[in-house]
């Protein structure tokens, strides 16, 4: 209830005691008005304008066009008082007073622009204009507030006409500088259309170019079209929606395709291929994801194919469909199972020397050629008190602590592959480790694995003196 009082109350005085106003923009044009301004505004003659200037009454318009220039140029409010304001054959006192608008966001040049009435008790004007001036002085004082309000508004008028003068004079040299440009024009105009002509002669030689560009592009698609066919991989092509777009001869194994299916859709195709192999499905998803699809399938006569379901793009990497390849891979699949066999037995071999070395009695490792640990017997393991996982896979220099890390032996270890063959009885001291200080004697002899042609060495530890 608070509220409504007090916006009532601030809409009685807005109504009955603020004083008429207007708000106009920079190029004085009214955005807003405020009370009855039936005494200092009305609409001029013939089309509408929503101009101030052009509304006010006689008596304003010279200090309005001048405090409104004045207030735009210095962002300070002016006031004129006490102007001779002509209505319906009556004359008024009225204070005007323009100031600038503050707090618009991003709105700038925002002007108020306030008609004040002057009381009756201080107003000396008569009713009509012809009657006589009641006070002398206050007359003499409003015509000396005119003539200075027309002095300024000459003053404005100069300077704006001064600010003019001096922007048609950059007009003009902008005007002659654009006339010396357009000529320029002319003449590249001239020279251009010279090239021109130079230019359709070109056209004409790159027509013929192009031509024989055409020709070879036709040599070149039939190539790849006999290309593609030589490999033997069946390729169909399909669109968005589907369609077979075209095909390779080597498709014809696995789907009952002719050049005339062309246009028809994937589904009323049916492949001769075993199992539940569903290839609109496939190609449904490669759209839908963009991500290829690849399974191996077999057809009836029992042949292998590695098929690949892929988005078909454009040189503008556009998706205009799908392309499904079946590479024949039935020879590769024998390979393979051949390949698994050999892996078994060569499995088993490796597991068969490993117990053969476990059979020995002497510590023995086999190193590679970079004289990494491949293998360790048991005894090896069970003399240095070393896991399998210390050991296997590491340099010989990072075994047992370091204590093989002898620069001599490490020479001697890889001559024994690529030149000697073997190394007989070097002795060797250890310091630490858990035989602690004692000198063992070492052998060493280059293995041939036949498979991988793989050169190996076996390293035995013959003695151990545990006195040293």
């Amino acid at each position: 209830m608070r509220v409504r009082v007090r916006d009532l109350a601030e809409r009685t005085l807005l109504e009955k005691h603020a004083p008429a106003c207007v708000v106009i923009n920079a190029e004085g044009d009214v955005l807003y008005i405020h009370g009855h301004t039936g005494r200092y505004l009305e609409p001029a003659a013939g089309e509408p304008s929503g101009s101030l200037l052009k509304m006010a009454r006689e008596g304003l318009r010279l200090e309005l066009t001048a405090g409104v220039r004045k207030v735009l140029a210095q962002k300070e409010a002016v006031r004129y008082e006490r102007l001779r304001v002509r209505a319906n054959g009556d004359v008024s006192l009225v204070n005007l007073i323009i100031e600038p608008m503050s707090g618009l966001d991003g709105v700038k040049g925002v002007l108020l622009v306030l008609f004040e009435d002057v009381p009756a008790a201080d107003d000396v004007v008569s009713a009509t204009a012809a009657e006589p001036v009641a006070d002398r002085e206050q007359l003499i004082a409003d015509l000396h507030r005119e003539l200075s309000g027309m002095e300024e508004y000459l003053r404005i008028t100069v300077e704006e006409l001064e600010t003019s003068n001096e922007q048609l004079k950059s007009t003009n040299e902008e005007a002659q500088s654009t006339n010396e440009e357009l000529q320029s024009v002319n003449e590249e105009m001239e020279t251009s259309k010279e090239e021109l002509q130079s230019v359709n002669e070109e056209l004409v030689t790159v027509n013929s170019e192009l031509q024989q560009r055409i020709e070879e592009l036709s040599r070149a698609n039939n190539d790849m079209n006999n290309m593609v066919a030589g490999t033997g991989i069946g390729t169909l092509f399909v669109d968005r929606q589907l369609r077979i777009q075209r095909l390779t001869p080597g498709i014809t194994a696995i789907m009952n395709l002719i050049p005339t299916d062309i246009g028809r859709p994937l589904g009323d195709i049916t492949p001769r291929l075993k199992g539940d192999v569903d290839l609109v499905g496939a190609a449904t998803t490669v759209l839908e994801t963009l991500a290829t699809v690849e399974a191996q399938v077999e057809d009836d006569g029992e042949r292998f194919y590695q098929m690949r379901v892929q988005p078909y793009r454009t040189v503008e990497n556009v998706i205009e469909g799908v392309v499904l390849t079946f590479a024949d891979v039935t020879e590769q699949q024998q390979l393979q199972a051949q390949l698994d066999e050999l892996s078994r037995v060569a499995a088993e071999a490796g597991q068969f020397a490993q117990s053969v070395l476990d059979t020995v009695r002497e510590p023995q490792l086999v190193l590679d050629g970079e004289l990494t640990v491949v293998t360790a017997n048991k005894t090896f393991l069970a003399t240095f008190e070393l896991a399998p996982a210390e050991i296997l896979g590491r340099h010989l220099r990072e075994v047992y602590d370091g204590a093989w890390l002898r620069p001599d032996l490490l020479e001697l270890l890889l001559k024994v592959l690529p030149k000697k063959k073997k190394l007989d009885d070097y002795v060797l001291s250890l310091t630490g480790g858990a035989l602690g200080p004692c000198k063992v004697t070492l052998n060493a002899l280059e293995l041939l694995q036949t498979r991988e042609k793989r050169r190996l060495m076996l390293l035995t530890v013959t003695d151990i003196d545990r006195g040293a």
